[in-house]
């Protein structure tokens, strides 16, 4: 059997008794020849019988000290042996106990997982669940959003299709009637280009370059006019103010050739009166699109 080592505290227990033990004895053993001493010294006087009755009481005395340290050492064993084996199965003890307070460890570290695994599948379900809750929200909102969509083409369907209706009742009755046109005629006069828009007159004037008026860009046989600053005029225009925006013009030698935005029609008619009034021959188109295309007949050609 292997022998077992007693703890720190029990050793240093054991050890404190056996020297308090020994310290009693020699204490005793001081006191009684320390006794006799001054009992011998106090008698005044000694012999042979006092000494050798004095020796064996002191020989007696020894001899019941001894038995007795004798006695005190056999218990003190009797107490050691004793002591080893409650030592040895506290030890044992100790240890089961320690082991049990590991496994409690453990068991307390896989709870505490365990228990942060739950709140964050919690969380994860708690998340889930508010976006699901959104876009559920959102869906129904998308579909609220259609249904109203819906009724409103539907409306918008219908109208249309009462509007049509009407239309069709009105073209029955409407009668049809002859638009006529002025015709065109050939002319030996050169074109004197001008630009109505945004009731602003722009003057480019009888040739194709470009003027502070008019940008002129040229692609292939097309011009391209671009309006860029003009003459401000007005619906109810006179004539000091309409002679000024075409000094010198010869009505024996040009026309003018007008391009009207449709913005600008009602200015227009008073320009045109204007025309009338001073015997200017008149082109005029309406268009937001101001081009004008070159021919290969030599005699409208345009030099570069």
């Amino acid at each position: 059997m292997a022998e077992h080592k007693l703890p720190d505290s029990l050793e240093l227990l054991l050890d404190t008794m056996c020297n308090t033990f020994g310290g009693v004895m020699f204490i005793t053993i001081s006191m009684v020849i320390m006794v006799s001493v001054v009992s011998k010294m106090l008698t005044g006087g000694s012999s042979a019988e006092l000494e050798r009755q004095m020796l064996e009481e002191e020989r007696r005395r020894i001899a019941e000290l001894e038995a007795v340290a004798e006695e005190q050492n056999a218990e003190s064993q009797t107490m050691q042996s004793r002591s080893t084996g409650y030592a040895s199965g506290d030890r044992e003890a100790v240890e089961q106990l320690r082991e049990r307070m590991r496994e409690a460890a453990r068991l307390e570290e896989r709870h505490t997982a365990q228990l942060q695994e739950l709140k964050r599948l919690q969380n994860e379900v708690s998340r889930r669940t508010a976006a699901n809750a959104a876009e559920l929200e959102r869906i129904n909102r998308s579909e609220l959003e259609a249904q109203a969509a819906l009724r409103e083409q539907e409306q918008r369907s219908e109208l249309l299709a009462q509007e049509q209706e009407a239309i069709r009742g009105q073209r029955a009755e409407v009668r049809p009637r002859k638009i006529r046109f002025a015709k065109n005629e050939a002319t030996r006069l050169r074109p004197y280009d001008v630009i109505l828009c945004g009731d602003a007159l722009h003057r480019l004037g009888e040739g194709f370059d470009s003027s502070a008026e008019v940008e002129v860009r040229r692609n292939g046989n097309t011009l391209t006019l671009i309006p860029v600053r003009g003459i401000p005029v007005s619906e109810e225009i006179g004539k000091a103010e309409f002679s000024r925006l075409f000094p010198g013009f010869d009505r024996n030698r040009c026309f003018v050739r007008c391009f009207v935005h449709p913005d600008s029609m009602e200015t227009f008619v008073g320009l045109r009166q204007m025309f009338r009034a001073f015997g200017m021959k008149l082109e005029w188109m309406i268009t937001e699109e101001y081009l004008l295309f070159l021919t290969d007949n030599p005699k409208y050609r345009v030099s570069d």
